[in-house]
């Protein structure tokens, strides 16, 4: 997140301008520079009397909000790592995720409160000082007033040695802690900064909940550039909408499902202006050509899909043209990454040719919590296998078929996309399980209309088995209709919940 300093040039500059935003409160960079500075003496004073000291971690489980960007700006300020955990998740992972950390300070908003003591209290002797990050309290009820500045914290304050933490999104178990040893912030910034023309007229919309990793690396995007921030993560749709359209947002990263769903609202909201979006970023495997075609449909041709991970960064990039040319595609190479599609000897395929996702590139993490890695090296180079398939055409675009079957590849990605052009399903997901030599599918699907009689079920159903038979070459296809798709806050699907459907029906 961005430093107290950076903060304080920007409240030198426009005092009164808005430098930060939830729902309920507003900051000028004024009174943002005032509370991180609150906040970074509070802190170094807490951390020096925790046992670690200065390689003191610091960890939150939090709702979204004003209140967490000025704890992790106080934490950049001092160069203490600090990480979110995905406060929907069960208590044994967030046990898990706490285990990994070791945090000196757990900040905990009220709401979550409880999970995070029956958490603690499945990990047992734990020594994080657990702290309160509540509403109207800006930092926990640990900030108290200090006679002294952050420039005079900072001159007896030890800065530990670089380090940044992230988690996978846990969504088939215990997330995985990840490991950056080396900053590359100053290159990615410059990189972003540079592709998307960011500057200071721009509102950045922040849609992804503050406990992932990529939300707050996008805001620091924008906060350094003294662009204002709105915090939008974990509210529903037409609260979104009605907060950007507040602030006349500009610019926003939104997963596939949040942004379909945004698209879908707006069109009953005729009270809210249209968000004069100039750039939209997504990225996932829910993005489809329908999901494409609605948002030239309200803001022309501004979307812009992404293809990366939480442990290899921001990776590719569509723009419009590619996705004019491409429509599935998640696009060419961002600057400083190398792709590579391997065969299962870890040897690179043809163009063309389908095998695992490879990722070279500055934005790589160096491990998980555990010193193994999938690291491989190619033609002398090292880089991260991922957990995907894919093939690049001959323009060097990407595409992205799905997670990858010990070898086998199936394009469950295209599976879906073909089933969203079909006027009756509302949403889709598709799972490919192999067992003993042999594969099947599951579809599960939410129908446009719930009350559609049984006849029409039954041809719906028919014909999406038909056509995950035929994108997947898998005559066993079974089929669950579901009220709704069970995603994780950061757009991933959980497909626990789906196989439980399946398994019931």
């Amino acid at each position: 997140m961005i430093r107290h300093d950076l903060i304080a040039q920007h409240a030198s500059a426009r005092p009164a301008d808005l430098a930060l935003a939830d729902q309920e409160t507003s900051l000028t960079w004024a009174e943002f520079a005032g509370l991180v500075d609150k906040a970074t003496t509070a802190l170094s004073t807490l951390l020096a009397s925790r046992p670690c000291g200065n390689q003191s971690r610091i960890a939150f489980l939090a709702d979204s909000t004003v209140e967490v960007v000025v704890l992790q700006a106080a934490a950049a300020t001092l160069g203490v790592p600090i990480v979110g955990v995905d406060h929907s998740l069960p208590a044994e992972h967030v046990a898990g995720c706490i285990a990994q950390i070791r945090p000196a300070v757990l900040a905990v908003s009220p709401t979550h409160r409880p999970l995070a003591d029956e958490a603690l209290g499945i990990l047992g002797n734990c020594r994080t000082m657990v702290t309160s990050l509540g509403q109207g309290v800006p930092v926990g009820d640990w900030l108290r007033p200090s006679a002294e500045s952050t420039e005079q914290v900072l001159i007896r304050w030890n800065k530990p040695s670089f380090l940044a933490l992230g988690f996978t999104s846990g969504t088939s178990g215990q997330p995985k802690m990840i490991v950056r040893t080396a900053t590359n912030d100053a290159r990615r910034h410059q990189d972003i900064v540079s592709t998307f023309a960011v500057t200071s007229k721009d509102v950045y919309l922040n849609t992804v909940p503050l406990f992932h990793a990529s939300s707050s690396g996008w805001a620091r995007i924008f906060l350094t550039e003294g662009a204002p921030v709105v915090i939008a993560g974990e509210l529903d749709a037409e609260q979104m909408a009605r907060l950007a359209a507040r602030h006349r947002a500009t610019f926003s990263l939104m997963v596939p499902p949040v942004l379909a769903t945004y698209v879908k609202v707006l069109r009953t909201l005729d009270d809210v202006p249209v968000t004069p979006f100039r750039a939209l970023v997504t990225g996932g495997r829910q993005v489809s050509p329908a999901l494409v075609r609605d948002v030239v449909e309200r803001w022309g041709h501004v979307l812009h899909i992404y293809y990366g991970t939480t442990e290899t960064g921001l990776n590719t990039l569509a723009t419009p043209a590619d996705l004019a040319e491409a429509p599935t595609t998640v696009g060419r190479a961002f600057p400083g990454n190398k792709i590579a599609i391997l065969d299962p000897d870890d040897l690179p395929v043809e163009r063309g040719e389908v095998g695992t996702v490879a990722i070279s590139g500055y934005m790589i993490a160096d491990r998980f919590s555990t010193p193994s890695a999938p690291h491989v090296v190619v033609d002398e180079e090292p880089f991260w296998r991922t957990g995907d398939s894919g093939r690049l055409d001959d323009k060097g675009r990407l595409t992205i078929l799905g997670r990858d079957q010990s070898g086998r590849s199936f394009d469950v990605v295209g599976a879906e996309a073909e089933l969203r052009e079909l006027p009756c399903v509302q949403d889709v997901y598709v799972q490919v399980m192999s067992k003993r030599g042999t594969s099947s599918a599951v579809a599960a699907y939410v129908p446009k209309d719930p009350a559609a009689d049984s006849a029409k079920v039954r041809r719906l159903d028919e014909r999406i088995t038909a056509t995950v038979a035929e994108v997947l070459g898998i005559r066993d296809v079974r089929i669950v209709r579901l009220p709704s798709i069970p995603y994780s806050p950061s757009g991933k699907v959980r497909p626990k919940g789906i196989l439980i459907e399946v398994n019931a029906a």
